[in-house]
């Protein structure tokens, strides 16, 4: 048996994750949103409140993420402007 192999053994390790507002590792996160693309999870109400004011601003057409910064804008003739949080989207 490789060494990779025997240390890929057992259980997987356990996920951490982590605050979608302020990127904290926190176990249990107990705020939970649910999004076209999935939840985001937050360790607290005002991350939760945090990022609701923020979304509504702005939120990534291709991840759903919240924009920080300036959009990249997609123009469009004949529809509306999308926008989102990076060119690679």
């Amino acid at each position: 048996m490789s060494s990779i192999q025997s240390k890929m053994r057992g259980r997987p390790p356990k996920s951490k994750n982590s605050c979608t507002w302020c990127n904290e590792t926190k176990q249990p996160l107990k705020y939970v949103l649910p999004t076209q693309h999935g939840k985001k999870e937050f360790c607290s109400e005002s991350c939760l409140s945090a990022f609701r004011k923020a979304y509504v601003r702005g939120a990534c057409v291709g991840c759903d993420n919240v924009i920080r910064g300036s959009p990249i804008k997609l123009e469009q003739k004949d529809g509306p402007t999308k926008d989102f949080c990076s060119p690679h989207e």
